[in-house]
């Protein structure tokens, strides 16, 4: 394999520049990418680092596609008719044409426009307001760009946002309660969260930049608390960037009256488990490793295939040596919290104790 010695030896093969450039001005030449030297033979490349690589790749020409599709978009449609246009769409899609956080990726433009033109039916377009002829400073727009279907991208396009990842993002959970007072105190309580909204049946908990992180459903029928003998979901897990911030939260937590069922030192993690008013479990965690190859290492290790759960914790002798000058390394290590001679953590978290 020739060329860039990154090709070489990771097989990345970065886009080549189009042949036209979108705009007159560019805030990067790419004839002039920047470049690094090679590393020595003893630096390797991760699948992890490899798949990152090309997931940038991706993502720079899926951009690349958009930029040239809503170039096409303006020159063959929005120029020439876009007071028209605007108003048209704050009318029938209130919010799109003045919040861009609704931009929704290619085709947006063309789904909008088509969509509020079918609605209106055939006769929703005076004469004058078919497809422009393009001015002759401006290149031709591609065929399909300005009056196209909703899903008509360019071929190139389409292959390129179906190879982008599509691995969704954690939203929110719901739980069922005939206790929701209860459980919205908890909740509040525990992540220092507030409610969003709530009225006779539901309730709606952030505590972050998320609308809802947590949501509760008042159950029309008594319910039972949750007992060892039901199938359902163990625990929802909370992860702190730093061990100091946990023990703070369990301060917090300790003076308001709510206490950990259960901590364990896990290995990948230090963790505290905490009980709902229902008993579902809420893991409070900080990751002792600086990332997800060195924690999957660790699972692969001979003590961790000794004892996948790892012993527990007293979380009050661990505020202690923190305060006394122990150090964060040698607090999340089993062997620190096997010192404390504790009994074994899983019938607390399996419900048999």
């Amino acid at each position: 394999m020739s060329g860039h010695w990154l090709t070489r030896r990771t097989g990345l093969v970065p886009t080549a520049p189009p042949p036209a450039r979108l705009s007159e001005r560019s805030v990067l030449d790419e004839a002039i990418r920047p470049s690094a030297p090679e590393p020595g033979p003893e630096v390797t490349f991760t699948c992890r680092g490899l798949a990152a690589g090309q997931h940038l790749i991706d993502v720079h020409d899926h951009y690349r596609a958009e930029l040239q599709q809503v170039r096409d978009l303006l020159t063959g449609t929005l120029l020439s008719h876009f007071a028209y246009e605007e108003r048209e769409l704050i009318a029938r899609w209130p919010g799109t044409a003045s919040s861009p956080a609704r931009y929704e990726g290619p085709g947006v433009i063309a789904r909008i426009t088509t969509q509020h033109s079918a609605d209106a039916g055939p006769d929703h377009r005076r004469p004058s307001d078919a497809c422009p002829p393009v001015p002759s400073s401006s290149p031709p727009p591609k065929e399909s760009a300005p009056c196209a279907p909703p899903s008509s991208l360019p071929d190139e396009a389409m292959e390129r946002r179906s190879r982008m990842p599509t691995t969704p993002n954690f939203a929110h959970v719901v739980f069922q309660t005939s206790q929701p007072e209860s459980m919205r105190a908890w909740y509040c309580q525990l992540l220092d969260a507030h409610v969003v909204y709530e009225d006779g049946g539901l309730a709606f908990i952030t505590f972050d930049e998320e609308h809802h992180r947590i949501a509760l459903i008042k159950s029309p029928v008594r319910l039972e608390r949750k007992t060892p003998t039901v199938a359902a979901m163990h625990h929802v897990a909370y992860t702190f960037s730093h061990l100091d911030d946990m023990l703070a939260r369990y301060e917090v937590l300790r003076d308001a009256g709510i206490r950990p069922a259960v901590c364990i030192a896990h290995g990948p993690t230090t963790s505290m488990y905490y009980q709902d008013p229902d008993g579902n479990f809420v893991e409070m965690q900080v990751d002792n490793f600086g990332g997800p190859d060195e924690a999957t290492a660790y699972m692969h290790s001979p003590e961790y295939a000794e004892d996948s759960v790892g012993p527990a914790f007293d979380p009050e002798e661990m505020l202690r040596a923190r305060r006394n000058g122990a150090t964060v390394e040698e607090l999340t290590t089993r062997s620190w919290a096997r010192k404390a001679g504790l009994s074994d953590p899983m019938p607390v978290l399996t419900g048999a104790r």
